[in-house]
């Protein structure tokens, strides 16, 4: 299970750095699944079409790509 294998050797490596010990506990499979799920969930749900601040319409996903994009350059080099 892939979702799983995420889990265990990602995110748990991560907490045990970046969260508190006495808040591991609360890392747990069930709640970063419900997590992922919603988060799907949501981009279909999201607003489609956005007005910009000059009437133009647009979307969010290209107004991200614009002003991110050198971010994402980054990212994937």
């Amino acid at each position: 299970m892939e979702i799983l294998n995420r889990f265990e050797h990602i995110l748990v490596p991560i907490a045990e750095h970046c969260v508190a010990k006495e808040l591991q506990e609360f890392v747990d499979f069930e709640s970063y699944f419900t997590h992922t799920i919603c988060h799907e969930c949501v981009h279909g749900i999201g607003p489609h079409t956005i007005t910009l601040p000059n009437g133009q319409k647009s979307t969010v996903r290209l107004v991200s790509l614009i002003n991110y994009m050198p971010l994402l350059k980054e990212k994937f080099q």
